[in-house]
This record gives C-alpha cells, sequence and structure tokens, in this order.
C-alpha cells in the first residue's frame, strides 16, 4: 500500500480556525506498474494526485509505498511501508492534479510482477484527526512470452480500479468499504469502515449486474477486514456492493484471476 502523509502548511492562526469543519482531501489516480522489468531490473509506478476537495491544498506530500504481499490481510493503516518517496511541497486547486513517477531496484524492493500487490492509501492529518480515503490496488498484469507455445506464464492479473471516489468517511459516511483482491488464491478481501457495529451483506454481481453469492457479516465499530471465496463462480470481473437494512452503498470492482 501507498500511503500519502500530508504536513499541511498553515501560515496563521486565522487559517487554523478556517480549517476547522473542512478537509482537504487527495487522492491518487491512475495508478499504473510497468509489466515487465527493464534490462536493469528495475520496474516504474507511475499515478497522480489529485485534489478533489473545494478548497485549495497547500502542502507536502510523501509517498510511503508498500509492496502488500498477503493479499489484504495486514492493516494499511498501521503497517509501516518499504519506503518513501518525496513529492515536495504543492498546491492544487480543485480537481487539479500532479503527476509522479517512482523508479524502484526490483531485487532491493523483493518485487516481482505478477506476485506483489501495490496499493495507493492516501493519508493526511487534519486538525489533529487521521483521515483516509480511496484506497486504490494494482496488481501487475503478467502476459505469457509469445515466442513462447507453452501454458505457463499465461494468466492475466488485473488491476482493481474502483468504480466511485467516495467521501471522506470520517465525515460524510457511516459506512464505506475498499477491495484487496488476491487472484493467486481468488480471494477478495474488503476492509470494511463502520461508525458502529453492525451486520451487513456483501453483495458479489457479475457485469450484467446479476447477483452471484452473498456473505452476511457481523462487523465491529471502527475498521474490519471481511474475506469473499472467489472459488466458486467463474472467471471475470466482480462487483461488490455492501447493504445496511437494505440501503446500499457505493459499489466497486474485484477482478479474480483468468
Amino acid at each position: 500500500m501507498i500511503r500519502i502523509f500530508i504536513k499541511s502548511l498553515l501560515f496563521s492562526g486565522l487559517i487554523i480556525l478556517a480549517l476547522v469543519g473542512k478537509s482537504q482531501s487527495l487522492d491518487i489516480i491512475d495508478l499504473s506498474t510497468n509489466e515487465k522489468l527493464n534490462e536493469k531490473g528495475e520496474y516504474s509506478l507511475s499515478g497522480k494526485v489529485k485534489n478533489n476537495s473545494s478548497d485549495l491544498f497547500n502542502g507536502e506530500v510523501i509517498l510511503e509505498v508498500s509492496l502488500d504481499r498477503s493479499g489484504g490481510e495486514s492493516n494499511p493503516g498501521i503497517d509501516k511501508g518499504d519506503f518513501e518517496y518525496n513529492l515536495g511541497s504543492m498546491t492544487l486547486k480543485e480537481n487539479e492534479f500532479k503527476e509522479f513517477s517512482i523508479v524502484r531496484n526490483a531485487a532491493i524492493d523483493n518485487f516481482r510482477p505478477g506476485k506483489n500487490i501495490i496499493c495507493v492509501w492516501p493519508r493526511y492529518i487534519t486538525n489533529k484527526k487521521d483521515l483516509q480515503r480511496n484506497i486504490i490496488c494494482v496488481w501487475p498484469r503478467v502476459y505469457p512470452d509469445p515466442k513462447d507455445n507453452s501454458p505457463k506464464g499465461s494468466s492475466k492479473r488485473m488491476a482493481e480500479k474502483e468504480k466511485k471516489t467516495s467521501k471522506d468517511f470520517s465525515e460524510q459516511n457511516d459506512l464505506s468499504f475498499n477491495v484487496f483482491p488476491n487472484p493467486l488464491v481468488n480471494i477478495t478481501y474488503l476492509l470494511i469502515n463502520s461508525l458502529d457495529e453492525r451486520i451487513v451483506h456483501v453483495n458479489v454481481m457479475n457485469n450484467f449486474g446479476q447477483l452471484i453469492k452473498t456473505v452476511d457479516a457481523t462487523v465491529p465499530k471502527g475498521q474490519t477486514f471481511v474475506e469473499v471465496d472467489l472459488n466458486d463462480v467463474g472467471n471475470g470481473v466482480y462487483f461488490f456492493e455492501v447493504t445496511d437494512n437494505g440501503k446500499n452503498h457505493s459499489i466497486k470492482t474485484g477482478v479474480k484471476n483468468e
């Protein structure tokens, strides 16, 4: 998971007061990684930092990068990343974005294409509150060598992408979730955030909107992982919907190994 730590630049007490009740919202979009290592054994990771808030963002942005090999079992809000990448201070207007690109040595990072999940976890501190939003995970795709006719290495592992960008959970939603697919074992983990203990229903739908299966779970207040086994469904892209007492919440996609 890639985590972003933002140290807001507050120039006066008036600005501090003005920020009360507001939030600066940074998202990561268009996350991608190269599908093959170069001749130096390096891999690249690129994307954009976007200001999805109506407020002007002015601060320092640090990407804390983690290569998740557990399929989502670890807690990205707690675990330490593998390395940091400082984007420096930036000023972003509403909907403005800045591109970033990172080149790293695969051997040093223990990175293996098709084996590691790379996640983007924007994390920032406002008014002494730790906020988080819009987790995006990429599972680098692996294609077979066109010169190799054997079936080995022919699987595609596709990236998980969100269908909808949610508001700040801590300020807008009483129930929200993010998706962590693990195509190697066909299991998807949903990180569910809830403001209180409740029973939720995780609906799995196919690309036509048809309900394939439902997993019921009791989630506590705070964050918890819910496991969804996809070994009993066919190959393809699946949409995950979390409902509570019949109320629909944001729908996001997970991808099963093909």
